[in-house]
């Protein structure tokens, strides 16, 4: 299983016959208010679609992804090694995009100063 088989991405979100998977922000924002019901304030979204979204992802993989604690809610130990892989691919690509540009900009130098 791929990470890309659990969160959807924006272009995900475009197809019709996509599930209706929770995303990276949805996850991150309940890691940081430690709620459904401010993640879903926060988003814009209401409390019920962002516990579906949650609800039919763990129905997906098999494994909880979010847990309830006190009052509260909190990532399980699996959604944040997932969060951890996704914001070290997050951060690879932009490595390699700002790697890229440089490059590009540098050939662009290189040519018109040539000229």
């Amino acid at each position: 299983m791929v990470i890309g088989d659990i969160i959807n991405t924006d272009l995900d979100r475009n197809d019709a016959n996509a599930p209706n998977l929770c995303d990276p922000l949805q996850l991150e924002t309940i890691r940081r208010t430690g709620s459904f019901h401010a993640a879903a304030k926060e988003l814009k979204m209401s409390y019920r679609a962002i516990w579906m979204r949650i609800r039919t992802s763990e129905e997906s993989i098999g494994k909880p992804l979010v847990v309830r604690e006190g009052n509260g809610s909190r990532l399980t130990e699996y959604a944040e090694r997932l969060m951890t892989r996704f914001e070290n691919l997050q951060a690879s690509i932009l490595r390699h995009a700002d790697e890229g540009y440089r490059d590009l900009l540098s050939d662009h130098l290189t040519c018109s100063g040539d000229r």
